[in-house]
């Protein structure tokens, strides 16, 4: 009987992991030549020209590849694959706020609890939208889980994960902001 249980365990672990490792690549699938998505449409994308501007009340997010910022990319991309994801640390109330930008087919934000899509413009103004539900248990969790484990996460510090999905060729016409301390 307990060697029953025991392998039911393992397959039920497998097939979980067969699923999101699935959900991972169907996200982060570029899309092939004859599936080319169309182009999105001028009022999903803020123009270029405000990209280097923000408002009084918010700071540009400035993305790296060293200190906290290069440890999460390293460990999103051995998920999102080599060049899929880049990372922006914000120090905040003692705490640090990290914004994961993923390469993936729609427009997802996902927030933790807490955090205020009010407070982030540029969700609205970008079209982004929460992931739906089977992408939120998958893809963003694993990006989630693995940030946290590469930066040494502390909620009761104040360290707070935004997941941002979004084609890597909309990438340059983004406008990410952090907002107001």
């Amino acid at each position: 009987m307990r060697r029953n249980t025991v392998v039911i365990v393992v397959l039920a672990t497998v097939v979980l992991v067969l699923v999101a490792t699935s959900m991972v690549l169907l996200l982060t699938r570029q899309p092939t030549s004859d599936e080319q998505p169309p182009p999105p449409s001028p009022e999903s994308v803020e123009p270029t020209t405000q990209t280097a501007t923000a408002s009084p009340k918010h700071t540009p997010m400035a993305f790296a590849r060293e200190g906290d910022a290069g440890k999460v990319v390293v460990a999103v991309e051995r998920v999102a694959r080599a060049g899929n994801a880049q990372v922006a640390v914000a120090p905040r109330n003692g705490g640090r706020w990290i914004c994961i930008l993923v390469n993936g087919r729609e427009r997802y934000v996902e927030l933790e609890p807490g955090l205020r899509a009010d407070d982030f413009p540029w969700i609205r103004e970008g079209g982004f939208k929460p992931p739906p539900p089977q992408l939120a248990r998958s893809a963003t969790s694993i990006y989630r889980s693995v940030a946290k484990r590469a930066m040494g996460y502390d909620p009761e510090r104040g360290d707070r994960i935004v997941i941002v999905v979004c084609p890597k060729a909309q990438w340059p016409q983004l406008a990410l902001t952090w907002p107001a301390d």
